[in-house]
């Protein structure tokens, strides 16, 4: 899966900067929106196990109460911004259950 290099996650052409709250892969930046970043970020520290909806709400969304409608929403973001990017499809399409929820 990835692995981290002072604080930097990688994984197959992606990395995820923490500190920068930064996305790249193929070394361009990939905008998305900040709660996305969240749980991708949440889902990069956590790799190799299943992640509940209740556990990704729990730590993306802990400070306000809102509706699992709001995780749906940010993971077809984050989807829509790895498929957007070159290359990835196959990638999401391979992965089987990667941001799915």
């Amino acid at each position: 899966m990835g692995f981290e290099i002072n604080d930097l996650y990688r994984f197959e052409e992606f990395e995820v900067d923490p500190s920068n709250r930064l996305f790249t892969g193929l070394g361009k930046a990939i905008p998305v929106p900040s709660r996305a970043f969240d749980v991708l970020l949440y889902m990069v520290r956590n790799p190799q196990r299943l992640l509940t909806r209740e556990e990704l709400m729990k730590a993306v969304w802990s400070d306000a109460a809102v509706e699992e409608g709001n995780l749906t929403q940010t993971v077809f973001l984050l989807r829509r911004a790895v498929v957007g990017h070159s290359g990835a499809q196959a990638y999401c399409h391979s992965a089987g259950s990667w941001l799915s929820v």
